[in-house]
């Protein structure tokens, strides 16, 4: 529900210093997401680390999306099977 919520942001957003904000807070949750998948590959939660790595892809997506903003373009979120 906060990647549809965020992508939402991403789209209302009027200027460039709302987007760097929302980035700067989409890169906090990617670092935690990091952070969990780290130790979930340390505890050899196969399962945990699955679901983190495909959390970190959508927070990812919106990572991109952010860099590729532009006034009243609409978000795609794009994720890569690399």
């Amino acid at each position: 529900m906060t990647v549809l919520e965020v992508r939402e942001q991403i789209e209302d957003a009027q200027t460039s210093e709302e987007v760097e904000e929302i980035k700067r807070e989409n890169m906090q949750r990617i670092e935690s997401v990091r952070k969990k998948l780290t130790e979930a590959f340390g505890r050899g939660d196969a399962e945990g680390a699955r679901d983190r790595t495909v959390e970190l892809r959508y927070w990812e997506g919106l990572r991109k999306a952010c860099d590729n903003w532009a006034p009243g373009q609409r978000v795609e979120l794009v994720h890569e099977s690399e």
